[in-house]
């Protein structure tokens, strides 16, 4: 299954797109935000509900696919 994924490794996000995102979420989790809108992922995969997935704005607002593990497992086995 893992031969189903492309592996992209992104440079570090600028400050000026991690304070960008930190208008949308916590501190803690805006540089990886910001180099996830860098990269341009299928998904960006979390288990942090509180902060990533139940504030649907959060993806909205930052043009990501933010989901589950299992959600990706799901789509694989498709």
């Amino acid at each position: 299954m893992l031969t189903l994924f492309t592996l992209n490794v992104t440079s570090d996000p600028s400050k000026e797109a991690v304070a960008a995102c930190e208008a949308y979420v916590a501190q803690k989790d805006a540089p990886v935000v910001a180099a996830a809108i860098s990269a341009q992922p299928d998904y960006l995969v979390t288990f942090d509900r509180r902060d990533l997935l139940d504030p649907p704005e959060v993806a909205e607002k930052l043009g990501l696919k933010i989901v589950t593990p299992d959600v990706v497992v799901a789509e694989l086995k498709k």
